[in-house]
């Protein structure tokens, strides 16, 4: 069974493919930002997924857990650059979804 190193690693692959697809130019400081918001959210992660793991947290409340998070995700490059808001909340939900889909994926297979 995967861990939460596993796990972790997972989206941030995930996130860095977005990134990549969706904002070429600004890779570096999304996954930065995006780096950041992980460190911040970790312990939370940590506890969440493990009674997710055991049965103790559903699918439903882990997601919607993890989206209570996503407002910690700034996105300040997109900003700075004059990127509209609404992109920038689509990239957000994205990775957002990427963090939860992941721990279902690898955590849960």
């Amino acid at each position: 069974m995967a861990n939460f190193n596993d796990y972790l690693n997972g989206a941030k692959a995930g996130i860095s493919e977005v990134a990549v697809s969706e904002f070429a130019q600004y890779k570096k400081e999304l996954e930065s930002e995006t780096k950041e918001f992980l460190s911040l959210i970790k312990e939370d992660l940590q506890r969440w997924t493990s009674a997710l793991v055991e049965g103790k947290l559903s699918k439903t409340d882990f997601e919607f857990l993890v989206r209570g998070k996503g407002e910690h995700l700034r996105l300040r490059v997109l900003s700075n650059a004059g990127i509209a808001s609404a992109k920038a909340d689509k990239l957000r939900n994205k990775i957002v979804g990427i963090v939860i889909e992941k721990a279902f994926l690898i955590l849960l297979a």
